[in-house]
């Protein structure tokens, strides 16, 4: 039998098949999250809050908080300053207009009539 690059794949693939790959613990540390949203809870993070409530994001080490917006609470500003990880927006237009003014922040899924955004630390520009 001649051992070649792909018979190791098939091999470590399997013996990892069967050994089972390390998940973490529930006793494992929790990473916080927050989840800034552009106006109140509601139907659009129905989702996420199913997702919290089977356990989905514990085990992946996350504790998801969500962070409701309003009319004082603007969402994109919330994760520009880096203040929340992740957003959720229902105004495409805010989010145009977040990115033409120079904010860090990019979309990155979208679920209409949502947008979930992150902040782009690539974009973070220095102030002298």
């Amino acid at each position: 039998m001649t051992l070649s690059r792909r018979s190791m794949l098939t091999a470590a693939t399997a013996a990892g098949a069967c050994l089972g790959f390390p998940h973490p613990s529930p006793a494992a540390q929790t990473q916080a999250v927050e989840m800034q949203l552009g106006w109140l809870g509601g139907g659009n993070q129905l989702g996420e809050v199913a997702a919290q409530q089977l356990g989905y994001f514990g085990e992946e080490g996350l504790e998801l908080k969500i962070v409701p917006g309003g009319p004082n609470n603007d969402g994109i500003a919330g994760v520009a300053s880096g203040r929340s990880a992740v957003g959720q927006v229902s105004s495409s237009p805010s989010l145009m207009l977040a990115v033409s003014q120079d904010l860090p922040v990019r979309c990155f899924a979208v679920s209409a009539p949502a947008v979930f955004i992150s902040c782009d630390y690539s974009a973070r520009r220095l102030s002298a």
